[in-house]
């Protein structure tokens, strides 16, 4: 199918692999399995003009030193790295670049975000300059051009705006996956997955070393890819707002506290404005 977007898995793990495949439908979707990083090196040295998007699970075995051949072979494309293989809590979303500067991060418990975030990976990649895309490999290896990245954009970008409709760096949204146009059951399904990841917003929102800006990104990634209007956005934070306010009282404590949260939500909806800036093309 033309319009399929070709994904090449490297996943170990069972749980993850089904995880992975309930959220990314067949009739949208290509998905190649890596079982190993040897099966996915060989893959990616025979068919890296036939990747769209890498998913890659940090925990697997050898994970950096075959991510450091990846890029030393020159294969780099659109990616989100799941877990953190050296965080305290494995699950969680990465805090640092592993493979590329336009990659993203999800937690393994965030995998039902799987189809935006797929959508964020490729416009991400295409809109990054190719020196900062690879800077940290870049200067491991003396270089400071890889015109390989280059060319593995522009070839990306042609392939995308022949079959999915990419303009340049700019992506033409799918209306199928808008809130609106979802069945009931995947529009609950997608409501639940925004109000888990913003709940995760406004409990590290004020803490210190949280992964505060990836959990911004991954929330406003759904709301941008699915056109959820800014009412929808505060009305999911009214209702944790509220919820928080009840435990509040129960506990007899003041709810002035909670007002401190407005700058959570001034925060996202700039996010998310940003978002919809950069998705304009550029007037030539």
């Amino acid at each position: 199918m033309l319009s399929q977007i070709a994904i090449c898995i490297w996943v170990e793990s069972t749980a993850i692999l089904q995880d992975c495949q309930r959220a990314l439908s067949a009739d949208r979707y290509q998905l190649q399995v890596c079982e190993s990083g040897e099966m996915l090196l060989e893959y990616a040295q025979t068919h890296r003009d036939q990747i769209d998007c890498l998913i890659l699970v940090a925990a697997n075995p050898s994970f950096r030193a075959v991510v450091q051949q990846l890029c030393f072979e020159g294969v780099v494309v659109p990616a989100i790295v799941v877990g953190d293989r050296d965080s305290e809590d494995p699950d969680e979303p990465a805090k640092e670049q592993l493979y590329h500067s336009a990659e993203l991060h999800l937690g393994i418990h965030q995998l039902e975000q799987l189809p935006y975030q797929v959508d964020a990976a490729l416009a991400e990649f295409l809109r990054l300059a190719p020196v900062e895309a690879m800077a940290d490999h870049i200067m491991l290896m003396g270089a400071n051009h890889d015109p390989e990245l280059s060319s593995q954009q522009r070839d990306l970008a042609q392939r995308l705006q022949e079959r999915l409709g990419y303009l340049g760096v700019y992506y033409k949204r799918d209306p199928d996956r808008f809130l609106r146009n979802l069945p009931a059951y995947e529009s609950q399904k997608l409501h639940q997955a925004m109000q888990t990841s913003y709940r995760e917003i406004v409990l590290s929102y004020f803490s210190p070393n949280s992964n505060l800006n990836q959990s911004i990104d991954n929330f406003v990634n759904m709301a941008f890819f699915a056109d959820v209007p800014v009412t929808k956005v505060v009305e999911i934070h009214m209702e944790l707002m509220d919820e928080f306010a009840k435990k509040l009282r129960v506990e007899g404590r003041s709810e002035d506290i909670l007002l401190d949260y407005r700058l959570t939500l001034i925060d996202v909806i700039a996010h998310l404005c940003e978002m919809y800036r950069r998705s304009i093309p550029r007037e030539t």
